[in-house]
């Protein structure tokens, strides 16, 4: 039965009549606020004159809408519509009828008012009882709305909205993703999430602080996109914090979705990552559900993402850099149009959550220091007061009595560890007193795992006992780390030998308790998921240790790479006798450094021997340089994070590296730090996150021990550790350093290549109260020659030169004290005032902002308003610009206070105003308003407003739109009646003489509106705007039958056709955050007639837009024939193009194949083919220079599968030998896969 006749059979008044008024709510505004009436509670007819009432919201005159619904058969339409019995007749008048007698007593009140009859009926309508319809509306002075069967179907079956109603009330699934289906698939992606880690989000909880500044941030994302990476520790809670963020999210009525690492890795864009989670959910979706869902962002609400979890991906870095790239992307658009005139578009409203465990981070952090928007949330132990409050919680809902002091002492004990703390708490309901709870991390696992064995013991009708069940856990163990998959599929399990059924019978009764592990569905397969990761290397590090024990001997798959990191837990937890840690010695080395860090110094002895081994192993290599540099590497990068007394003597034995440097300092080796400080890394105005985190570590574990060292080492260092000595003093930043740092003056002050080391080291131990010295340095400062702005050859170090070696570093978590001290030397000093006012526009300071706005203005006044400088200076505190933050409340009053002092000079109003106008909201319209009144303020005003949705602006007499016709650029967002004649008066009054800017923000403006409006809009205008190119693509960009019409006929007019198509790449907004995700199929189709005249730039641009919309046979029949031969080899390369390539690249000095395979992000063939290509060209000729080519390749993107290239093919070669085991290891240490 077709969806037509199912509406036509429809008999249930009440049931048509609610299904007509959400379709009608989500057909048009202008009926969202309209109020049912004719049917009560349980949808029953009621009598009333009309079924429905509503006035369009913000309309100016009042306009009303009356609903009129019915089922009546087609015969009978007239009569109910239409019958208008005389005076005294007691027949009932027509629905139309009663509607506009209703409108007639209305006007008596209100002479003005507008009026619309929607009438809605179930069947199919003829010709004359439309005409009759539309004659008795003229005559009433009212508009009607008719409404019938294939207007209802055809609403249901195409508008995304309609197809989630057709599957409420016909149960007909749906395919286009619309708001209502997003928010229930973010239900849904909340509920999987919260079963697929297990996360203990019921019971007893604490809401950690940190959960508000996620969703701060995610709510800040109404100005931009946020990527905010959430790094802790195992257990320390990221998952649980991302559920919670998710839940509240979702609880505001905000679509939510949680991706995997999968969904990342398949993925070219976050259009297909987030349609590869949502088909998950949803199989039946359309194509392109991800694009949709982007639009769904920009148009009413705002997107959060967790995508959990990369940890455990093959190749973190290289996701992670796909989510910085997509990141990027959306955040590419400033507060600027291509004109240079403002713009309406902002970014995208999307918030990514990522948890990172923080030695993950620390590799991936430094990759991303340029990108503003990562804004790390680090999750440390719980505070004192929130653990031992946990603690209490936990004892209370088990009924045991915890004094504060008990608790706070417990949750020292476990060290505030979130995880360990809820095992304890389950823990508590198995016991009758609490006295002999564990307190260390190894008991509370051990006995936790013992209490999940004997409660299914107790509570499974088996006769399994707890020995059954221990012994079930340590084979499943065994058998997870031999077939190397830590998240077997069920049938896996069941196919592996056991030695008993009964094994298979405990693994199964303890998947169904969900105390150790479950089995759940993940995509299409059942798979064994540990409740938490800190539970499986537990169990996987006590089997691995049990085992190794029993036999004497360490078996082969704990040789492997990947699985130090659990012998190393093995160690610390279970500390085996020398015969074993000489074993691991020779089998996976790395396990004992990683045993070292997790001891942590609370066995020094066992620590020693530990160490000793692992030198052993380091004098066994032969020295540092026969060392693998990939097990280097892995080597070097956890013992950085290492606090032990044996990293200092390790360290002896290799390569000096910063990060080598870095470890000796963090244990107690102040000259390496010294050391460090010399290189770049240690440069305070370069962000290095792995510097910070062990400086701020050092500090907050004694590092004052290091003062008075560091002060006598400042008052006798020569001139080749001046620089680094300083830099590292600031890092210290204590005022004891003064006299240490004032004696390094009197020697070294003199040299002009000091100063940046001296400012730094002055400006954070000096401040306030030896500010003297900071005076002097200045004074120093201001004394060199200027120079110029871009570095003067005959001036060897300027005034602009040392100002770039500290701008960055002096803003470093600047103190009141030192924002003061900056402000009082521009008050006295007007040399520096540009470095250091530049300086202080960067930091959020009430202060220091009314200081930039005042010398801003100043410098305007001076230079009439041309200024490059002071035109950039609010830029850091524009929220939709890139990299632009939101002002902080406190500053926003301060900047309003200003610029509404009348006392305070103009330019200095001026600029106040307009820091504080990037920063308003809907709440602000009314002070704009007021605003508007002001010549000072009046652009900006009205600009802001419009960008509110401020539609009053529109019909104000005093806005000039021709003059300022990039007020336009902002119409979009309070686009309505008002908005549709201006646009109409603007293009009759000025077309086709109007001013250029006009004619290009009127046709970029069409991108921006409804697609009904821009219709009617060029379809009325045509003849006068079809040669110009802005609206020529606009009529494409809207892609109706008739705009495409339009567009054919002025096409083949032209005597310049491809004129026409000029920057269409730009104007589609192909690269623009917003409109990029607006573009669809139908555009695409619509632009495919003109392929030809396209340029190769945009050709390329729409290839990739379309491959986002899954359109590659699209691409291959139609936009492939117009790429130059370049175009071709470069985006769409066959294997011979390939295989020249890497032979090309193989000539050259460098041998870059990193950059050649990063190429690939940009290319429409699939990643396989590269180690196809790659296998076939090492093999054709096996030289040494292919091979280590080969071998960067598969080090930094292959597989265990990949290492097959490498293994064959036999070179007769130590150096071949080497790089091979070089890349098996970090291919390995990597990942199972």
């Amino acid at each position: 039965m077709s969806l037509k006749t199912r509406i036509s059979e429809m008999s249930d008044t009440g049931k048509f009549e609610n299904l007509a008024t959400e379709v009608l709510r989500r057909s048009d505004q202008k009926y969202e606020a309209v109020i049912q009436t004719g049917i009560n509670t349980e949808g029953k007819p009621i009598n009333d004159p009309v079924d429905g009432l509503g006035q369009v919201l913000d309309a100016d005159p009042p306009h009303y809408i009356f609903l009129e619904f019915t089922t009546t058969q087609k015969s009978n339409l007239e009569k109910k519509w239409l019958a208008n019995p005389d005076a005294g007749d007691n027949d009932p008048r027509g629905d139309l009828i009663k509607a506009a007698d209703k409108s007639d007593k209305i006007r008596e009140n209100i002479p003005n008012a507008e009026f619309t009859a929607v009438l809605v009926s179930n069947r199919v309508l003829n010709s004359e009882l439309m005409q009759d319809v539309y004659h008795t509306v003229n005559r009433r002075d009212i508009s009607v709305d008719i409404w019938d069967v294939h207007r209802i179907s055809e609403f249901l079956q195409n508008d995304p909205d309609g197809q989630y109603i057709c599957e409420e009330y016909f149960d007909i699934d749906e395919k286009r993703l619309s708001e209502p289906l997003l928010l229930e698939l973010s239900e849904d992606s909340l509920n999987s999430y919260k079963q697929s880690f297990h996360t203990s989000v019921g019971g007893v909880k604490i809401e950690r602080p940190e959960l508000s500044e996620i969703l701060y941030n995610a709510r800040s994302s109404g100005v931009g996109s946020h990527f905010v990476p959430i790094v802790g520790n195992s257990g320390f809670g990221k998952s649980v914090i991302s559920y919670q963020a998710l839940k509240r999210w979702r609880a505001n009525q905000k679509p939510a979705l949680r991706l995997d690492s999968e969904d990342i890795k398949h993925s070219k864009s976050l259009a297909q990552a987030i349609k590869s989670g949502l088909t998950r959910l949803n199989s039946s979706l359309e194509h392109t559900p991800g694009q949709k869902a982007l639009q769904l962002a920009e148009e009413n609400s705002q997107l959060l993402i967790v995508v959990d979890d990369l940890n455990r991906a093959n190749n973190p870095s290289r996701l992670l850099a796909k989510l910085q790239n997509w990141m990027e992307g959306l955040n590419n658009t400033t507060d600027e149009s291509k004109n240079g005139h403002k713009s309406g578009s902002g970014r995208l409203p999307i918030t990514i959550l990522c948890p990172f465990w923080p030695r993950i981070w620390s590799k991936q952090k430094r990759k991303m220091t340029g990108n503003e928007f990562a804004e790390p949330i680090e999750l440390e132990a719980l505070s004192a007061e929130n653990a031992g409050e946990l603690i209490q919680l936990h004892a209370n809902e088990h009924g045991h009595d915890f004094s504060d002091e008990e608790a706070r002492n417990l949750a020292e004990e476990v060290g505030r560890d979130p995880h360990l703390i809820g095992l304890l708490g389950q823990l508590m309901c198995s016991k009758e007193t609490i006295d002999n709870l564990p307190d260390t991390s190894k008991e509370v696992l051990s006995e936790y795992s013992e209490y999940a064995f004997e409660m299914a013991s107790e509570n499974l009708n088996e006769s399994l006992i707890v020995g059954d069940y221990e012994r079930a856990v340590e084979e499943l163990s065994h058998n997870i780390m031999k077939a190397k998959n830590l998240n077997p599929e069920w049938r896996d399990i069941q196919d592996w030998s056991w030695s008993s059924q009964r094994i298979l019978d405990g693994i199964r009764n303890l998947s169904e308790q969900e105390q150790l592990f479950a089995i759940l569905k993940q995509r299409e397969e059942r798979v064994l998921s540990f409740r938490h990761d800190r539970i499986r290397d537990f169990l996987l590090a006590d089997a691995g240790i049990e085992q190794m024990d029993r036999d004497s001997t360490t078996h082969t798959y704990l040789n492997d790479p990947y699985y130090y990191s659990i012998l190393g837990t093995a160690i610390a937890y279970f500390r085996p006798s020398e015969t074993i840690l000489s074993q691991l010695r020779k089998s996976n080395p790395l396990s004992l450094i990683e045993a070292i860090s997790r001891l942590n110094g609370d066995f020094p002895e066992y620590e020693q021997k530990v160490a000793a081994e692992f030198q052993r192993w380091l004098d066994d290599q032969g020295g540092h340089t026969e060392i693998l540099n990939s097990i280097l590497d892995e080597t070097m990068d956890i013992l950085y994070q290492t606090d032990s007394e044996q990293v200092l003597e390790l360290a002896e034995s290799l390569p000096q590296f910063p990060i080598v440097l870095l470890a000796r300092f963090r244990n107690g080796d102040l000259k390496a730090g010294i050391q460090y400080c010399k290189s770049n890394y240690g440069s305070p105005n370069v962000n290095n996150s792995r510097r910070d985190s062990v400086f701020d570590d050092v500090m907050h574990q004694g590092g004052y021990a290091y003062i008075d060292k560091l002060s006598e080492i400042l008052s006798s260092v020569d001139a080749e550790h001046v620089e680094a000595t300083l830099r590292l003093a600031g890092f210290v930043a204590q005022t004891e350093l003064e006299q240490g740092i004032r004696e390094c003056w009197k020697r070294h002050g003199e040299n002009p290549e000091f100063l940046s080391g001296f400012l730094w080291a002055s400006f954070q131990c000096c401040i306030p109260e030896h500010s003297s010295l900071v005076d002097q340095v200045i004074t120093r400062w201001k004394s060199l020659p200027s120079g110029s702005d871009i570095g003067d050859e005959n001036v060897e170090i300027a005034t602009g030169d040392v100002y770039r070696e500290v701008k960055h570093s002096l803003r470093r978590d600047i103190s009141e004290d030192q924002v003061e001290y900056l402000i009082k030397t521009v008050e006295e000093s007007s040399d520096m005032e540009r470095y250091l006012v530049s300086i202080l526009s960067e930091v959020p300071d009430s202060k220091a902002l009314e200081l930039v706005v005042k010398e801003r203005g100043e410098n305007m006044r001076k230079t009439d308003g041309i200024s490059p400088w002071a035109t950039t200076l609010l830029d850091p505190w524009s929220p939709r610009n890139l990299g632009g933050q939101a002002l902080p409340a406190k500053i926003k009053r301060r900047m309003k206070e200003i610029w509404t002092d009348n006392n305070n000079a103009d330019r200095t109003r001026t600029s106040a105003f307009q820091l504080w106008a990037k920063n308003t909201a809907e709440g602000d319209i009314e002070e704009l308003k007021r605003a508007s009144e002001n010549n000072l303020f009046e652009y900006r005003a009205y600009y802001e407003r419009l960008r509110l949705a401020d539609k009053t602006v529109i019909d104000s007499s005093s806005v000039n739109f021709v003059e300022k016709s990039s007020l336009i650029n902002v119409l979009s967002n309070a686009w309505g009646a008002e908005a549709h004649r201006l646009v109409d008066d603007l293009l009759n009054q000025y077309f086709p003489d109007d001013p250029e800017s006009l004619s290009y923000d009127l046709g970029n403006l069409l991108f921006d509106i409804p697609r009904e409006s821009a219709e009617k809009i060029l379809d009325r205008h045509w003849e006068k705007v079809n040669t110009n190119s802005e609206f020529f693509q606009a009529a494409l960009y809207i892609g109706t039958s008739q705009t495409r019409k339009l567009a054919e006929e002025a096409y083949g007019d032209s005597d310049d056709p491809g004129n026409l198509l000029n920057h269409i790449g730009t104007n589609f907004g192909f690269k623009t955050t917003g409109r990029s995700q607006l573009i669809s199929k139908r555009q695409l189709v619509s632009i495919e007639p003109y392929l030809c005249d396209i340029s190769d730039v945009d050709l390329v641009s729409i290839t990739k837009k379309a491959y986002e919309l899954d359109m590659e046979d699209w691409v291959t029949d139609h936009v492939y024939p117009h790429l130059t031969d370049n175009q071709r080899q470069r985006y769409f390369p066959d294997d011979s193009d390939l295989l020249e390539e890497l032979s090309e690249i193989e000539t050259t000095e460098n041998k870059d194949v990193i950059g050649w395979m990063m190429r690939f992000d940009d290319r429409f063939i699939s990643k396989s083919r590269i180690w196809r290509v790659l296998e076939g060209w090492l093999q054709n000729d096996p030289t040494v220079d292919r091979y280590r080519m080969s071998v960067q390749i598969i080090k930094n993107y292959g597989t265990r599968e990949n290492l097959d290239i490498l293994n064959d093919v036999l070179l007769d070669s130590d150096i071949a030998q080497q790089l091979h085991k070089d890349a098996e290891f970090r291919v390995k240490v990597r990942s199972l896969d």
